[in-house]
């Protein structure tokens, strides 16, 4: 029987040919934009971030170097976050759009848009750093920074995710999200728009808890708490500590008037100390009793 070259050599020319289209594609994923020196990166995301606008109204105080390093970065950053895996690399912004937005990822770093004063269209400005990881999430070490006040900007980030979408978030941002569930035991919209959210992710509806860092997720009540003020002087005290679930931070409603709203300021186990940030406005008598939820307080019996 005589043996035909034929038949194997084309099923390895084909397997040859395959073998390279998947070599040169791997390679052009891979590559990030900074690694070609005549990239010329795009705006990200103008349409939202009104990119092309808020640059154009610095003028000459941020020079066209400078915004073109930040455009590359950006673009090398978002670039990493979407052909190397990792779960809490990509693009973050608000919904609302009035806040900042972060392209983020290990080896990028991150690269940020800030609004300040209200979200106004000509108070933006610049930040670009490198990330490391910490026991719990993120932090941020600034290496440039353009028209934007230090107080503003997170050293200290937390991925979070819930449901399907995922949260950048910083400690006031977890503050927030944990005391408005405390609070409502619903998660206002109000809030989820203005906190940075993944791009791309599904927009679900978010049901049951977020999964925060350890730290945070004590300060998530499994159930309303309730106790009783104290009038000492100047001194608002309250008969909740850690044990209870308190923690520094904590609204306290009035359960006759929700809207009256203590904020615990310091905590043992078994007591608080509370401020009143309506004080003048408001008199805190002694026995008015003060719960962790605000919906429904009067219904809520004091522990």
């Amino acid at each position: 029987m005589r043996f035909s070259y034929d038949k194997i050599l084309f099923p390895v020319a084909m397997l040859v040919a395959l073998v390279g289209t998947i070599t040169v594609v791997h390679i052009m994923l891979s590559r990030a934009p900074g690694d070609d020196p005549n990239y010329q990166p795009e705006a990200p995301d103008a349409e939202s971030l009104h990119y092309a606008a808020a640059l154009a109204a610095w003028g000459p105080d941020i020079g066209a170097a400078q915004i073109k390093a930040f455009q590359l970065r950006w673009a090398t950053i978002e670039h990493e976050g979407r052909v190397y895996v990792d779960n809490w690399a990509g693009v973050y912004k608000p919904r609302d759009d009035t806040r900042e937005s972060m392209a983020i990822a290990p080896r990028g770093g991150m690269a940020l848009v800030r609004r300040v004063d209200g979200g106004a269209l000509l108070n933006v400005g610049l930040a670009e750093g490198k990330v490391t990881r910490t026991a719990e999430g993120l932090a941020v070490a600034y290496d440039k920074v353009l028209d934007l006040p230090d107080n503003v900007l997170p050293t200290q980030l937390y991925p979070v995710r819930w449901g399907n979408r995922h949260f950048m978030l910083d400690e006031a941002d977890i503050n927030a999200l944990v005391n408005a569930l405390n609070g409502e035991r619903v998660f206002p919209d109000t809030l989820v728009y203005s906190l940075p959210q993944r791009a791309g992710d599904p927009d679900t509806p978010l049901k049951g808890w977020p999964d925060l860092p350890t730290s945070f997720r004590a300060h998530l009540l499994k159930a309303p708490i309730a106790g009783t003020v104290s009038v000492e002087g100047k001194r608002l005290h309250v008969n909740l500590g850690t044990k209870q679930g308190a923690f520094v931070g904590m609204p306290l409603y009035a359960v006759n008037d929700p809207t009256v709203e203590l904020h615990v300021s310091r905590v043992d186990e078994d007591s608080c100390e509370v401020d009143n940030p309506a004080a003048g406005l408001v008199i805190i008598s002694n026995g008015l009793v003060v719960s962790s939820r605000k919906t429904n307080a009067a219904a809520i019996k004091q522990s």
